[in-house]
């Protein structure tokens, strides 16, 4: 997986909502999407976001990758994140 940031635009409370104020949309995320989005906003490699997703959710590492691919995905479909080439 690419390196993944946040849109610079988008604003991210602790409670998980999400704000976009370029278009007024606004999200809430859960436990899962917060953690994530924590790791992302810390420059976390996916390795180590995968490591934290299953030592906080008690997951195997499987399920922590199928779980943050998706995540990402609906972050890039509402353009609140986007990847960039680690090359």
């Amino acid at each position: 997986m690419d390196k993944i940031t946040l849109s610079h635009d988008v604003a991210v409370s602790e409670s998980g909502f999400m704000f976009l104020p370029t278009t007024g949309e606004s999200f809430t995320v859960n436990a899962t999407g917060r953690c994530i989005i924590g790791a992302i906003q810390s420059g976390r490699s996916e390795s180590e976001t995968l490591k934290i997703l299953v030592a906080e959710f008690g997951v195997d590492e499987r399920t922590a990758e199928r779980d943050l691919r998706e995540f990402v995905s609906q972050l890039q479909r509402y353009h609140l994140a986007q990847t960039q080439d680690n090359k």
